[in-house]
Parts: C-alpha cells; structure tokens; sequence
C-alpha cells in the first residue's frame, strides 16, 4: 500500500497566510466603519496586511518552484494562497494609479484669498491627524491649478435663509453637524457650520466648514472640506464641494425667499 503523500508545507502556509491577511482586511473595514476603531490603528493593518499580501505572494511563487522541480502535490493550495495576495495588493495598486490623476492636496476650499477657518473641530481632536490650520500659497497654487472651477455662491437672500438650506443641505448629505456659530467680526459678521462626513467604503473622517457671509443684499456661501489623515484625496475633496453646491442651489432654487 503506498503511502499518501503530503501536499508541500510551504503551499499549505501560502494558503493559510492569504485567507489570514483577507480576514484581516475585512476585519478592519468592518471594525472602523461600524465600531469605532481608530484610523491610525486601521491604518497600520492595511499596510500590515498589504506587506503580508506581498510576502504571501513571492512564497506562492517559491511553492510554485518546488512543485515544478519535485512533482509534490500543494500547487493548488499555493495558487488559492497567490489569487488571495493578487486581489488585496490590487487595491493599493489602483490607488496609487489613480492618484497620479490628482493633486497631492488634502485640502480643498472655495475662498482661496480668505479660506474659512475651523473652531468647533478643534475640540477633542484625536492625536496623530492633519492640522486644521490652512497650509498656505503653495497649496492655493496647487488647487487654481487642479480645480479651476471650484468657486464661492452668492445669492440674494438673507444670510439666516441661506444658513437654514446650508444645514439642511449637509444633513441630506449624512453629514453629522458639530455645531453653529455666529462670528462677529470687525469688518463684517458671518454664520459658520461645522460638520464631519465619512467616506462611504471604509469610513475615513473628514472635516468641513461653511461659511455664511452676508454682504450687502446678497450672501455669499464658501465651504471648506479637509481630509482628517493623509496627505492626498483622490478628488474626493473637490468632489464634495462640487456636490454640496450643487444640491445647495437646488434647494434655493426651489423655495421662495422670505420677506
């Protein structure tokens, strides 16, 4: 009776660690978008699983040797393990594609002489996040050159009107607004909302500001929207302002001014 021979113990670790790393991955997801895991930590468990990703994948290939040179069984447990790898470091891969389509900008706003600043966000301001202070110049000169068409709104309605159709407008957005404020300034007073949005995959925070200036007879509506951690956006940023001034003036656009 011939004895059985065992599948090559390398394929059966390429296996394992592949279904490990993807339960990770979806592990963190499910964690940080649910149940409050902090970014930072979420963060480190994506490269974590990304690196193993990779060590998963030049093991597979090592298997992949030893089963062409010895004819031991485990080629297919090494190439379960290897289609693992594949699918998570694509996601990693696409980003970086992607990003080459953008600025490396994590700081969008509509007033680039003026940006609306944050107050309320400042409280309670988890470590290790970017700074809520506008970096300056060289980050305006980077968004004239990216988002040419990324402007303030003006309107002829009262300030109190516009403020009351902003909050709405956030809100319809599943933004979770921290607080209103109004500012009394030497040269002019102005109404400020803050809020914080989420991306919808993973969940990562980011930080936005409107502000509610009432010049003359008209208002004038600037946003500002700031990614909490990294140091690019993907467009997402821009892509945000773009949509919440757009269901802005809808909204109106749809209801008739108060007297």
């Amino acid at each position: 009776m011939r004895n059985k021979v065992k599948p090559i113990r390398s394929g059966v670790w390429t296996m394992h660690l592949g279904l490990f790393t993807a339960s990770i991955t979806l592990l963190t997801i499910i964690f940080h978008r649910t149940m409050g895991l902090d970014t930072l930590v979420a963060l480190n468990l994506f490269i974590l699983s990304f690196v193993t990703a990779g060590f998963v994948f030049f093991l597979g290939i090592f298997t992949l040797t030893k089963v062409w040179k010895h004819g031991k069984p485990g080629g297919s447990n090494a190439l379960m393990g290897m289609l693992v790898a594949v699918v998570l470091l694509m996601w990693p891969l696409i980003i970086l594609h992607i990003s080459s389509n953008y600025p490396a900008i994590n700081d969008i706003t509509t007033d680039l002489s003026d940006p609306p600043q944050f107050v309320m966000l400042h409280k309670n301001r988890p470590p290790g996040t970017n700074s809520l202070t506008y970096p300056g110049e060289i980050l305006a000169a980077q968004q004239r050159e990216a988002y040419k068409n990324i402007n303030s709104l003006q309107f002829n309605r009262s300030s109190e009107e516009i403020l009351k159709l902003v909050k709405l407008t956030l809100l319809n957005m599943n933004m979770s607004v921290v607080g209103v404020m109004n500012v009394d300034n030497t040269e002019f007073d102005y109404w400020q909302i803050e809020a914080i949005d989420r991306t919808s995959f993973i969940g990562f925070i980011d930080d936005v500001v409107v502000r509610v200036k009432q010049t003359n007879d008209k208002s004038v509506v600037d946003i500002r929207s700031l990614s909490r951690y990294g140091k690019f956006d993907l467009g997402c940023n821009a892509g945000r302002i773009e949509k919440f001034q757009q269901e802005l003036i809808s909204k109106v656009l749809s209801t008739v001014p108060t007297a």
